[in-house]
């Protein structure tokens, strides 16, 4: 069977090209349809249905994945930054604008310094 869908990547909350951290690890739409396929049946769904569907697609997930969960997987790209020289302000306004915890603070050079917080900024 196909199961056609329409997959729209939810938008990132954070303002970045990033797919949304959920969306980085855990199962995708094509284990979705591939576990609808191994089960090969029409659903009148209720609790037990969707739960037995959740766990096909957890299983079409894992065999997909058979590997270790690596950094690289779930972690930012598009990533915002300050420069050393940024106002305490400038830094609270890109963590609240881009609703982010931590503000990774890059030197000239572009190279990784250190991190602020709100926590540190207020």
């Amino acid at each position: 069977r196909n199961y056609p869908h329409v997959h729209v990547p939810a938008a990132s909350s954070h303002g970045t090209a990033d797919r949304p951290p959920a969306e980085r690890v855990g199962f995708r739409p094509e284990d979705v349809d591939a576990a609808l396929a191994a089960l090969d049946e029409t659903f009148d769904i209720d609790r037990e249905d969707i739960e037995r569907l959740l766990r096909q697609v957890e299983l079409q997930a894992m065999v997909r994945a058979q590997r270790t969960l690596l950094c690289r997987d779930i972690m930012s790209r598009d990533v915002i930054s300050v420069p050393e020289t940024a106002t305490a302000d400038e830094a609270r306004k890109q963590l609240i604008d881009h609703n982010i915890r931590t503000l990774p603070v890059v030197g000239a050079d572009g190279k990784l310094t250190g991190a602020v917080g709100l926590r540190e900024l207020t």
